[in-house]
């Protein structure tokens, strides 16, 4: 089983069209390092109102209920 941190970035820019990316870390320590990083860098050019930026715990089959 893999176990994998998502972080999900989704940017609406003025025109209204969403900009989402997704990277994927290893530990949640990677994840929300990256986070901050991400959200320093887009508030300098940005609104970030309209900014979501998260991780997400991904598990890969089997999961843990299914054992």
């Amino acid at each position: 089983m893999e176990i994998a941190w998502l972080l999900y970035i989704l940017v609406f820019f003025g025109n209204g069209e969403p900009k989402l990316d997704i990277q994927k870390y290893s530990t949640l320590q990677e994840c929300e390092s990256e986070s901050i990083r991400v959200r320093k860098e887009l508030a300098q050019v940005y609104d970030l109102t309209d900014a979501q930026i998260y991780c997400c715990l991904l598990y890969t089959s089997p999961s843990p209920r299914d054992s």
